[in-house]
């Protein structure tokens, strides 16, 4: 099979898609891109890369994500390829509301498979279309921040940006059961009306740039404050 690939930006670092029959079959960050090549070859055999020319409908999705408009990712067409407890770990991923977040356990409790936390978070573990299958809504029984393949700090940023746009009320409902993990029909879904971008002088509107020293300052900070002089 051959797969086109595409490089763009994005607040978190670059971002790479594989892309055939106008499908996303791989989504992740360029730093993690080996890993997920080495994934898709293992489950569809002799797969080949090339470069995709021009500026395909996923770019534009991705970015009216970042840029507040979290249901984009909505538009993004998937073909996901796995066992069947991962197709529905995957599509229970999807039915995830964007601002909130589900423990290992409660996943999945959701799909009828009570005390299978451990096989959920292998199955998150092998999902290769990261934001789109938004395995960043899933924590520890304890609400933390554990494992997430493009890392803890990437995750954190993503789960506050959501919370952000879904506390501003951008934010609509997830995709219905039987929708959830197949691909959609069209490049393009009718975009959902959201409101319009803030102006450059509304800076709390903007997407805040990636600085993981800031999540360290603001996990240390209130141990700091306790320390007293003996």
């Amino acid at each position: 099979m051959l797969l086109e690939t595409v490089e763009f930006s994005s607040p978190l670092g670059s971002l790479k898609a594989a892309i055939h029959a106008d499908r996303v079959h791989a989504l992740g960050f360029a730093d993690h891109w080996p890993r997920l090549a080495a994934l898709l070859r293992a489950r569809l055999g002799d797969v080949a890369f090339k470069q995709m020319p021009g500026h395909p409908p996923i770019i534009c999705s991705i970015n009216d994500y970042f840029a507040g408009d979290l249901a984009a990712l909505d538009a993004v067409p998937v073909r996901l390829t796995g066992t069947p407890f991962q197709q529905k770990v995957w599509a229970a991923l999807q039915r995830i509301p964007a601002g909130k977040t589900l423990s290992y356990g409660a996943l999945a409790r959701k799909i009828d498979a009570p005390g299978a936390a451990r096989g959920v978070g292998s199955a998150c573990n092998a999902n290769v279309i990261w934001l789109a299958v938004p395995c960043h809504r899933v924590v520890g029984a304890d609400g933390g921040l554990t494992g997430y393949a493009g890392g803890i700090e990437r995750k954190h940023w993503l789960l506050a940006h959501e919370r952000a746009q879904h506390e501003r009320g951008r934010v609509v409902a997830p995709l219905p059961a039987d929708r959830a993990l197949r691909a959609r029909g069209s490049r393009i879904r009718p975009k959902i009306n959201v409101k319009p971008l803030a102006t450059t002088n509304n800076r709390a509107a903007k997407v805040a740039p990636f600085r993981p020293w800031k999540i360290v300052v603001d996990i240390l900070a209130p141990l700091q404050s306790e320390v007293r002089v003996v």
